[in-house]
């Protein structure tokens, strides 16, 4: 190979080793900066009292009456009393965050409203009950039996 084909090829694996090292720290700033914001997360979730844990994390971003709704329902319910869950059905976001958030209590769909004990509204619905008044923007809670 001639001095030329040399340097030519010394350039093209230069170039690479560049792009490579460039590829590579532009992947560990993402990572880090990932992790970095995980970290002060799961920090200040532990700052927390436990009970407020649930709640605190279940401000959906689509969504951010929705956590302070759990939170009311899960203050005026007893530990164990079964809920019926009225909710938007196009995102089963809703029930997943509610069965997280409103733990220990049994959750039941709207269909199920005879077996509950509580109705949790969420937006303008209604449901048949004694209303319970909840300090929130959004949904009522009522007493089925």
């Amino acid at each position: 190979m001639s001095a030329r084909g040399h340097a030519a090829r010394l350039r093209h694996d230069l170039a690479l080793a560049c792009l490579a090292i460039l590829v590579a720290w532009e992947g560990l700033g993402l990572l880090r900066n990932a992790w970095r914001v995980r970290l002060d997360s799961l920090l200040a979730a532990a700052r927390l009292a436990a009970e407020e844990r649930p709640a605190r994390q279940s401000f959906l971003p689509f969504d951010p009456d929705y956590g302070p709704f759990l939170e009311a329902v899960r203050g005026a319910t007893p530990s164990g009393s079964t809920v019926a869950l009225f909710v938007p059905e196009t995102l089963p976001l809703y029930t997943y965050q509610a069965s997280y958030v409103l733990t220990p209590r049994i959750l039941v769909g709207p269909g199920r409203l005879s077996e509950a004990s509580y109705a949790a509204v969420y937006a303008s619905r209604a449901a048949p009950g004694i209303p319970i008044p909840l300090q929130v923007r959004k949904g009522n809670l009522f007493r089925v039996r």
